[in-house]
C-alpha cells in the first residue's frame, strides 16, 4: 500500500530543481557598488577586452555568460587550461542539474541523492576557482543571486531526497507487513 505523503516532497524537489536550471540564466556574479558607479559611467567601455564585452554587459554574468566567455578564450587560445576547466565545471554542473531533474521526476531518491552530491561538488569547486583566482571577491565581482539558488537548492534537494526514502522504505515495511498477515 502505498502513501500519498510523499508528494510534499516530491514537489519540493521539483519547483527548487527547476530553479537550479533557470539559475543558469540568472546573474551568478554580479560587479560590486563601486564597480557599477564605473560602468554606468562608462558603460560602452571594453570591460573585457579578451571577449570584447561592453562594461554594461559585464554588470551581472549569468552562468552561461562565463560559458560563452570561456569557450571564446578556449577557442582562441586565451588561457585554455583555465578556460577549459571552467567550460567543463559549468558543462557539469547543467548535465547534473539536467539529472536531478529527470530523477525527481521519476521520484528516483538514491540517483537524486547522487547526482545532488555531485552537483554541488562541482558548483564548490566552480566558486572556489573563481575565489582562488580572484574572478569574484575581489573587489570587482561578489556571488549574485544564482550562486545562492544553488547552494540552498541542493541542501533542499538532498533533504527532500532523504525524506522521499524514508518514506518509500516505510512503504516497503509497510507493504511487506501486510503481505505476511494476509
Amino acid at each position: 500500500m502505498k502513501t500519498k505523503n510523499t508528494f510534499i516532497p516530491f514537489l519540493i524537489m521539483i519547483v527548487v530543481s527547476l530553479a537550479l536550471a533557470a539559475s543558469f540564466f540568472l546573474p551568478y556574479a554580479s560587479v560590486t557598488a563601486e564597480t557599477r558607479a564605473v560602468i554606468e559611467k562608462y558603460p560602452d567601455e571594453i570591460f573585457f577586452p579578451e571577449v570584447e564585452m561592453a562594461a554594461k554587459d559585464a554588470a551581472d554574468m549569468s552562468l552561461l555568460n562565463f560559458f560563452n566567455i570561456y569557450s571564446y578564450m578556449a577557442g582562441n587560445n586565451i588561457s585554455v587550461d583555465v578556460a577549459t576547466t571552467c567550460v567543463v565545471m559549468i558543462s557539469l554542473l547543467a548535465l547534473f542539474t539536467v539529472l536531478i531533474i529527470l530523477f525527481v521526476i521519476l521520484k528516483r531518491p538514491v540517483p537524486i541523492i547522487v547526482f545532488t552530491l555531485l552537483g554541488f561538488g562541482v558548483f564548490f569547486l566552480l566558486g572556489t576557482d573563481f575565489q582562488m583566482r580572484k574572478v569574484i571577491g575581489a573587489g570587482k565581482y561578489d556571488f549574485s543571486i544564482a550562486y545562492f539558488i544553488f547552494l540552498i537548492g541542493f541542501i533542499v534537494i538532498f533533504a527532500c531526497a532523504i525524506w522521499l526514502l524514508v518514506l518509500k522504505i516505510k512503504d516497503k515495511k509497510t507493504a511487506k507487513q501486510i503481505s505476511s498477515q494476509n
